[in-house]
């Protein structure tokens, strides 16, 4: 939770506000991302498959393969 999250170009798409946990497997199923906030204020919520995401240790954040323009529509 909090970790930046950018798309393969390496554009800003937000950061990570929360995880939904399956409670009968135990297993991370959704990353909730806040996109277009403004000091945590007024952005959107989008529940992200997990296994869309994946982790940049080099650069360490985590990569969604979206376009901005998909976010903001």
């Amino acid at each position: 939770i909090g970790d930046r999250v950018v798309n393969p170009e390496g554009e800003d798409l937000g950061k990570i506000d929360n995880l939904m946990v399956n409670l009968q497997s135990g297993v991370v199923e959704y990353a909730v991302l806040q996109f277009g906030a403004f000091m945590g204020i007024g952005g959107k919520l989008f529940a992200i498959p997990f296994d869309e995401l994946r982790v940049d240790r080099e650069r360490e954040v985590m990569v969604l393969n979206r376009d901005k323009a998909y976010l903001k529509e």
